[in-house]
């Protein structure tokens, strides 16, 4: 990973006008291949399938232009509701963030000529996952120290976390595993 600075854009919510590419790829990648094997076809009433999947194959194949801008994502109305699965929802907020070039983190901005940048990291290419997963725990550690909670409350933060997770892997099993018996149903 390397760190450099990136003009952030008000019209974008004051994301970034550059993107992760190697992330965006990445989670790009992993949310076309979850919708492909959780969302059933047939069964998608908020048509994940057909607003998200052009959203993947677009930075897939290079076609999209990127920065997204995040008021013009789809799905803002079911999302907020609650009527998507979470396991969905966690992939495609991954995606999203970077898509958007929202900063992960809120580091200070730096005014130069009158115009607004904040220090960035990016991903490089085999970053993913070690090196992606060492900047993640540095980051937490990082919110730790300056945290004012508890180490009691920090660490059932952190195991909330870890909770969720799996929760999120559960789920997504559990739909994959559903549309995989539909198909061999439909094939026999």
């Amino acid at each position: 990973m390397y760190q450099k600075l990136v003009k952030l854009d008000p019209k974008n919510g004051w994301g970034s006008n550059e993107v992760d590419m190697v992330c965006v790829l990445r989670t790009a990648k992993a949310l076309k291949g979850y919708i492909e094997r959780c969302i059933d076809p047939d069964d998608d009433p908020y048509d994940i399938r057909g607003q998200v999947l052009p959203l993947c194959e677009g930075v897939l194949d290079g076609s999209l232009k990127l920065p997204l801008i995040f008021g013009e994502l789809p799905l803002k109305y079911p999302s907020r509701e609650g009527w998507l699965p979470d396991s969905f929802e966690h992939r495609w907020a991954a995606f999203t963030f970077p898509a958007t070039g929202t900063l992960p983190e809120y580091l200070e901005p730096v005014v130069i000529d009158g115009e607004q940048y904040a220090p960035m990291y990016f991903e490089e290419p085999g970053d993913w996952p070690d090196v992606v997963e060492k900047y993640e725990n540095d980051r937490e550690a990082r919110w730790q120290q300056s945290s004012k909670s508890t180490p009691e409350e920090i660490e059932r933060t952190r195991l909330k976390a870890q909770e969720r997770q799996a929760r999120l892997a559960a789920e997504e099993r559990e739909l994959a595993e559903r549309l995989r018996q539909k198909r061999m149903t439909r094939s026999s």
